[in-house]
């Protein structure tokens, strides 16, 4: 599996559109264009997953450069994260454990309490 980071892109070109221009190349996983959260317009760039690393390649051969609209598209392989933890488990991201703390609880008597 092989993402690629797309920048360049309208904000008005969708997610739809996105994986139509680059499911010629291969088998996509998934498509995300990245949105403002106050505007709900494009950001201008977006990410897609593909099964094949080879298919990833040749996206960014055919695209990379290229002009849509008025825009040169960025196309690049997002590095994999380098795993620090290579167990068993290293695919899962589990959260670190809890660690159990002595709590030290003092109770008062409230008719000090309500006096003050």
């Amino acid at each position: 599996m092989s993402k690629i980071f797309i920048g360049g892109i309208s904000p008005q070109f969708t997610e739809i559109q996105l994986a139509e221009l680059i499911a010629i190349h291969g088998e996509i996983l998934t498509v995300k264009i990245i949105y403002d959260k106050a505007t709900k317009k494009g950001k201008g760039y977006g990410f897609v997953e593909m099964r094949d690393p080879n298919a990833a390649h040749q996206v960014i051969e055919a695209l990379n450069g290229t002009t849509m609209g008025q825009r040169e598209l960025q196309v690049s392989l997002v590095p994999e994260p380098q795993n620090q933890d290579k167990g068993v488990n290293a695919d899962l991201k589990l959260p670190p454990p809890k660690i159990k703390r002595n709590r030290k609880i003092v109770y008062q008597q409230v008719d000090k309490i309500r006096s003050r």
